[in-house]
């Protein structure tokens, strides 16, 4: 995916990680931002708060506060940030750096390229010991929070907006405490860091915001944060509990209301009763259901006579583009559309119609008739 809007341009590497650029010539500095948003949870709120403070005092080529500080002073006296927000019911976690542009180095360095390692090291590798963050940090920070958390208890305006969240809030994600809760504090290890950082890489949605970058370094830029992303989506697992979390949370609403009803299960076996179903969606799913002629077999058992079978991905395997995807994510397959269009007629689905956009979405609907002589008697009893 690809957006450009005057001088901001904004590219998809995989899905759920992005790049936007803004012209350099609008500014005198370079600054490179991550953005990594992920679902807040309230048994992990207080790792998170300390979890960005511990980020902060270094990574693994800097390993502490000393070797990070004297790296930002070769650059030039480069600052580094590292922040934790909240966004409706989601966190995002930030790591950003600011510098001047490589136009004013004195001797020709390439400080967008040294940025990038400081910025992208910060998130993605952390200073490690044992595999667990460095006990010592760990202490150091998680007083730093205790005294952050007792200055806000004994300001009246801050108590003030913490109880008016918490009243206005309740117990939804929105009104979990950005900062934790004191209580906690005493429960938080390196171990239990780690996890809440393996926690965030394994569901967080990547931004990376470039300004200031001149145009030559852009490309490398871009580079960069592909590697980055394939070696953060390498290996990872299914994303089915996260989204089912997440789908519970934005429907609440309507799940109270019985509107709604939300379930993981395998698509290889529904759980529901043949005929079931009106209608049956699948957006941007199917690369990854390990037997298409057996999913679509059962998709066409639970839809009732008459019933349509959508299907919805964002690339449809016409470019030699597309085929990245699959060297970044794990167990993942792109169809084409007459691919797809000989599974669903196997399956038993008639009166296919195939809709490609330009930018490369491909959408498929098919229909239940018991009429078309499609394979009907094959999938009876499936």
């Amino acid at each position: 995916m690809f957006e450009r809007n005057n001088d901001l341009e904004r590219k998809q590497l995989a899905p759920g990680v992005c790049i936007t650029t803004l012209d350099a010539s609008k500014f005198n500095r370079c600054r490179i931002t991550l953005h990594l948003r992920f679902p807040a949870k309230r048994e992990s709120a207080t790792d998170a708060a300390v979890l960005a403070l511990v980020l902060e005092r270094g990574y693994a080529a800097c390993p502490d506060m000393t070797a990070l500080s004297r790296r930002l002073a070769e650059l030039y006296g480069a600052d580094l940030g590292v922040d934790l927000a909240s966004a409706g019911t989601d966190r995002v976690l930030s790591a950003d750096i600011c510098g001047i542009k490589d136009a004013y180095a004195l001797a020709g360095e390439n400080l967008t390229a040294a940025y990038a390692d400081i910025v992208f090291g910060t998130i993605f590798d952390p200073y490690l010991v044992d595999g667990a963050f460095d006990p010592e940090a760990v202490r150091i920070e998680t007083e730093t929070q205790a005294r952050r958390l007792e200055a806000e208890f004994n300001s009246k305006r801050l108590y003030c907006v913490r109880q008016a969240r918490r009243k206005f809030y309740g117990d939804t994600p929105a009104g979990i405490e950005l900062g934790g809760y004191p209580g906690e504090l005493v429960n938080v290890t390196p171990q239990s860091l780690k996890a809440e950082y393996d926690r965030i890489l394994s569901t967080a949605y990547i931004d990376v915001m470039v300004q200031g970058v001149d145009e030559a370094r852009v490309a490398d830029m871009q580079t960069a944060a592909e590697k980055v992303s394939a070696r953060h989506r390498k290996g990872r697992g299914s994303y089915s509990a996260v989204s089912v979390e997440k789908s519970r949370r934005l429907n609440a609403e309507a799940i109270q209301r019985d509107r709604c009803v939300i379930w993981q299960g395998s698509v290889q076996r529904i759980i529901f009763a043949s005929d079931w179903f009106d209608a049956v969606t699948a957006f941007e799913t199917v690369y990854f259901w390990p037997d298409l002629a057996k999913c679509f077999r059962e998709v066409w058992r639970v839809l009732k006579p008459g019933g349509t079978f959508l299907i919805c991905n964002e690339v449809n395997g016409d470019t030699d583009k597309d085929k990245k995807w699959t060297e970044i994510i794990d167990g993942m397959t792109i169809y084409k559309d007459t691919e797809l269009k000989a599974y669903l007629e196997q399956a038993g689905f008639c009166d296919i119609a195939v809709h490609k956009s330009k930018t490369g979405w491909l959408c498929l609907t098919a229909v239940k008739r018991s009429d078309c002589g499609c394979g009907r008697q094959e999938n009876e009893g499936l």
